[in-house]
């Protein structure tokens, strides 16, 4: 047998990086940060519990590299946002989106909501949360402006504030949070 090339090998470590993640990201996902220890994320990956050290230090390591695959997949949703006409077809563009992904991404949006409730336990995080949200406020704000609302400040806040409150509901009890009619409740408020 060869040796393996030095792509090969680069290969076998990403895969095995992204392994532990998904394994890592199923169990908080399911039991909670907190209640997940490395051997269990060990176990489920099907990998040595020192292999999961050479990859990561610590379990809060773990939860940020989650965080940031996270972060990173939301970003490109943002090219898809900016694509958009500025104003109505904008925030529909990102309404749809958010409760796409919502539903599409039901247990890293669980994840991140139990991990947001907890944020003085992740200080590191605290900050990129932190300034994420506040970003969001003025970006409603400008497209509220572009399509001709009243008070946009004040209705980004809302709307922000709406979400968050569909989303978090939806979490809790998904079967009795009736998201088709909440979508279609901001689009007649925002888009129309």
């Amino acid at each position: 047998m060869s040796p393996r090339s030095a792509k090969q090998l680069s290969e076998i470590r990403e895969n095995s990086r992204s392994n532990i993640l998904d394994s890592a990201f199923e169990l908080f996902a399911k039991q909670g940060f907190h209640s997940t220890s490395i051997t269990q994320i060990a176990t489920k990956a099907g990998v040595a519990k020192g292999l999961i050290y050479n990859y990561f230090e610590k379990k809060e390591d773990l939860m940020y590299a989650i965080i940031y695959r996270g972060l990173t997949q939301t970003e490109a949703f943002m090219e898809d946002i900016m694509n958009a006409s500025p104003g109505k077809a904008r925030i529909r563009v990102m309404l749809d989106i958010a409760f796409r992904m919502l539903v599409q991404e039901y247990d890293y949006q669980k994840l991140m909501t139990s991990i947001g409730l907890q944020l003085s336990q992740f200080p590191d995080l605290e900050e990129i949360v932190t300034a994420k949200h506040k970003s969001m406020t003025p970006i409603l704000a400008q497209e509220l402006t572009a399509s001709g609302h009243t008070a946009p400040l004040k209705h980004a806040r809302l709307l922000s504030a709406a979400l968050d409150g569909i989303a978090i509901q939806y979490l809790v009890v998904p079967d009795a949070t009736p998201l088709e009619q909440f979508k279609q409740d901001l689009i007649d408020e925002y888009c129309t």
